[in-house]
């Protein structure tokens, strides 16, 4: 896995502030028609075995869908799936636009390419101590 430091780029992801981030996945059509889809994971270390995962966000091209979910403890949370009708084409045939905003310490605001997605709860973990961006290495990360 590939990982970037918040710091390193001179963000956070304080209450009340957006972080955006441009996301490329570099291995388009064999990964769209898979099952498995890539992920992009906010956490806390480098390493999810620490503290978890703060927020997985997870697109997955076959069921048009994108999951977002949180590790605390060794546990996943409840996973919620946003349905989307482009997945393939937003999230795999071209770069696209993720921004979270934090609401509160356990609450994110999620939209891509600037269109509000998702309110999801970071259940027992807290969003704002988010320190590094995790991804594979076929997926390449920006800041905006």
């Amino acid at each position: 896995m590939t990982y970037v430091t918040l710091k390193a780029w001179g963000k956070s992801l304080d209450i009340g502030r957006e972080l955006t981030i441009e996301v490329q996945c570099n291995v388009r059509q064999a990964l769209a028609d898979s099952a498995g889809g890539y992920a992009i994971n906010f956490q806390q270390d480098r390493s999810s075995d620490i503290n978890g995962v703060n927020l997985h966000f997870k697109p997955i091209g076959p069921s048009s869908t994108v999951v977002l979910n949180t590790l605390s403890k060794g546990k996943w949370g409840q996973e919620v799936q946003m349905q989307d009708e482009n997945v393939k084409m937003i999230y795999f045939e071209n770069p696209f636009k993720l921004k979270l905003k934090a609401i509160s310490k356990d609450t994110v605001h999620v939209y891509v390419n600037d269109k509000f997605k998702a309110e999801y709860v970071c259940t027992n973990n807290d969003i704002t101590e988010t320190r590094y961006i995790v991804f594979p290495p076929f997926v390449s990360i920006h800041p905006l």
